[in-house]
């Protein structure tokens, strides 16, 4: 179950647009990262880092 939900978690930090993973959820109200619905750079300190 723990796995589930890990995996519901990651999903939800995912941007669908650009197809990274971020340490927050994307917004629900932009339906993608901040960086991909603004026109803006990616903070490296934003990303998920692979574990």
């Amino acid at each position: 179950m723990l796995a589930s939900l890990e995996w519901a978690m990651r999903a939800r930090r995912t941007c669908p647009a650009c197809r990274l993973t971020f340490t927050y959820c994307i917004p629900t109200s932009l339906g993608q990262c901040p960086h991909c619905a603004f026109d803006t750079e990616t903070d490296p300190e934003d990303l998920e880092t692979a574990a």
